[in-house]
C-alpha cells in the first residue's frame, strides 16, 4: 500500500483532475453551468443518476483518482480518471521535487515535458529552494497523449518540506479539453490539497462538460478527506453535485468509504444524497468490492422516512 505522502502529486492531480489551463490565453471561451440550479427531487428516474454520478470514477489503487461525472455509459470512453492519469503524467515528468534540489533561489525554469509531445507539452516553472515553495505553468497544444489529444493549461503552486514531501498544492484552471476521436470533455474550476502525514485534506469546485451532449455538470465546495491507513484508504466526502437536468444533491458520507488495498472500489462505506422535500438516496459499498446498493426515499415529506425503491444491487461498473 503506497502512502500518500510518499505519492505526492500523483495523489494530486489524480483525485478528480479534470483540470485546466488558468490563463489558458484570450479567446477562449468560458463554462458555465446552465442547468437545473434548485435542489433535485429524486426519484426512480434519477437516483443513479444524482448517487452514482456524484461518485463514479472514485477509486483507490493507491492513490484516490477522481469523480467521474463524465463518463460513456460503461463502454469506456473519456472520463474524469483518464484526464487525471494525464495531467498526473505530466507534472510527474517535470519532477518538481527534483528542481527544488537544483535550482537557485527564485530561479525560473522552462521548456518542453520530458517525454510528452515534444514541443506541444511545456512547462513553466519558478522555485524557491529557500522556502520550499514553487508555482508554474502546464501548456498542452494539441498534444497526443497515447491517442488522447489535450489543449489547454493547468496554473499551479505549492510547497515542500525540507525532506521533499508536500505540504500544500493548488491548482488553478480555465479551460482544457481531451479527445480520443470518439469522446471529448472540457472542465475548469480550482483545487486545493493540504498534506499532514498520511492524510490528504482536499477542497474544489469545478465544472465538467460533455462535448457531445453538451451538458455541463457542476461540483462544488466539495470537501474531501483521504487518509492512507497502510493496509487500506479512508474517504470521506461533502459537498453539492449539479446534474443539469435534474438540479443539485447535497452529498455526504455518514460512514466513510474504505478501499482496501489496491481494489478498484470499497468495500465498506455510505454516500447520502440529499434531495428536495424529504427525499434522499444512499449508496452503499458491499463487502465484494465489486457491487454497490442504491436505497431511496423519493416520496416527498414521507413520514416513515424508510426506503421506498430498493433495486437490486448493482456492479460499481454499471452504475
Amino acid at each position: 500500500m503506497k502512502c500518500l505522502k510518499c505519492i505526492s502529486l500523483i495523489a494530486v492531480l489524480s483525485f478528480l483532475l479534470i483540470a485546466c489551463g488558468g490563463g489558458g490565453g484570450g479567446g477562449v471561451p468560458a463554462l458555465t453551468y446552465t442547468g437545473v440550479g434548485t435542489q433535485a427531487v429524486i426519484d426512480q428516474n434519477n437516483v443513479n443518476e444524482l448517487t452514482g454520478g456524484a461518485f463514479k470514477g472514485v477509486s483507490t489503487s493507491g492513490a484516490l483518482t477522481a469523480i467521474g461525472v463524465v463518463q460513456k455509459d460503461g463502454n469506456g470512453g473519456l472520463t474524469v480518471l483518464t484526464l487525471s492519469q494525464v495531467l498526473r503524467k505530466a507534472v510527474q515528468n517535470i519532477n518538481i521535487s527534483s528542481n527544488a534540489g537544483n535550482m537557485a533561489v527564485g530561479v525560473q525554469e522552462s521548456g518542453s515535458i520530458p517525454g510528452l509531445c515534444g514541443a506541444n507539452a511545456t512547462y513553466n516553472i519558478t522555485v524557491n529552494d529557500a522556502t520550499g515553495d514553487f508555482s508554474g505553468f502546464l501548456s498542452f497544444n494539441v498534444c497526443d497523449m497515447g491517442g488522447i489529444v489535450v489543449t489547454g493549461g493547468v496554473s499551479f503552486s505549492g510547497g515542500f518540506d525540507y525532506a521533499g514531501n508536500p505540504t500544500a498544492f493548488n491548482l488553478s484552471f480555465n479551460y482544457l479539453s481531451m479527445n480520443d476521436g470518439v469522446s471529448s470533455i472540457t472542465s475548469s474550476g480550482s483545487m486545493s490539497m493540504s498534506f499532514n502525514g498520511s492524510t490528504v485534506n482536499v477542497a474544489m469546485s469545478m465544472l465538467l462538460r460533455d462535448d457531445t451532449s453538451g451538458y455541463v455538470y457542476k461540483i462544488e465546495n466539495l470537501a474531501m478527506n483521504i487518509q492512507d491507513t497502510g493496509t487500506s484508504e479512508v474517504l470521506t466526502i461533502s459537498g453539492r453535485f449539479y446534474e443539469p437536468l435534474y438540479g443539485y444533491v447535497v452529498i455526504s458520507t455518514p460512514t466513510p468509504f474504505i478501499v482496501i488495498g489496491y481494489n478498484q472500489w470499497p468495500s465498506s462505506g455510505l454516500l447520502m444524497a440529499d434531495g428536495a422535500n424529504g427525499t434522499w438516496a444512499t449508496l452503499e459499498a458491499l463487502s465484494d468490492a465489486q457491487h454497490c446498493r442504491v436505497r431511496a426515499d423519493t416520496i416527498a415529506n414521507a413520514l416513515d422516512e424508510a426506503p421506498d425503491f430498493t433495486p437490486p444491487d448493482i456492479a460499481w461498473a454499471d452504475i
